[in-house]
């Protein structure tokens, strides 16, 4: 951010008209970095939420399946041999959380591998459950995978608001206070000038016409 250093004991010379005049340059540089960058941020944030919004709805879809399939087993195992299989069912252990960068902002990146597994990795007895046991883990696994996407996109979308907010007003405050300021000062700096040169301009003519007269 360029901060402007302007009152009215700053010298209101050339030199100075100068230095406001790289400021300007310099800020409206910077503006367009700025306009840029917010761009692409609200692109990626857009793309970030249509895939939050996709990865949600195969979450609720695969849960809602895997949910009948295990209502299905509790009706033929009973309630108490569903959760006793569960409880010996071998946890995920193929899940890294990493981080990655999007336009210089850090977002979360969630890895995953071989999520939904073959029947004999669960680690419970297949002579113990039934088919729709065996259709329950297919969806719970698949919704595992959705469910970890969805937390990395949406976190992912929180981010990048706020960091397109911060952008925005780094860019409001540039487009509506500093360079306007800038320029006003500019102006008020050419005006001194031209009033000094009417006057020195003046000033010599008068004494030219004194002169003569001697």
């Amino acid at each position: 951010m360029i901060f402007i250093s302007f009152n009215e004991n700053t010298p209101k010379t050339r030199t100075s008209l100068l230095e406001l005049r790289n400021k300007r340059k310099i800020a409206s540089f910077g503006l367009e970095i700025l306009k840029d960058k917010e761009d692409a941020l609200l692109s990626e944030f857009l793309e970030v939420i249509k895939q939050a919004k996709n990865a949600r709805t195969h979450l609720s879809n695969n849960l809602s399946l895997g949910s009948n399939a295990l209502a299905r087993a509790e009706n033929w195992l009973g309630p108490n041999n569903t959760e006793s299989i569960a409880a010996s069912t071998t946890p995920q252990k193929n899940i890294l959380v990493d981080e990655k960068n999007i336009m210089g902002t850090t977002v979360p990146k969630i890895s995953t591998k071989n999520l939904k597994r073959d029947l004999f990795a669960r680690g419970y007895n297949l002579h113990d459950t039934t088919e729709s046991i065996d259709t329950a883990a297919d969806f719970f696994e698949t919704s595992l995978d959705y469910a970890l996407r969805v937390g990395e996109e949406e976190t992912s979308a929180q981010i990048l608001a706020e960091q397109i907010t911060n952008t925005r007003t780094k860019t409001n405050a540039l487009e509506k206070i500093i360079i306007p300021e800038i320029f006003n000062n500019e102006k008020k700096i050419r005006a001194n000038l031209n009033e000094t040169e009417r006057q020195e301009t003046a000033k010599i003519k008068r004494i030219k016409k004194i002169l003569k007269k001697t």
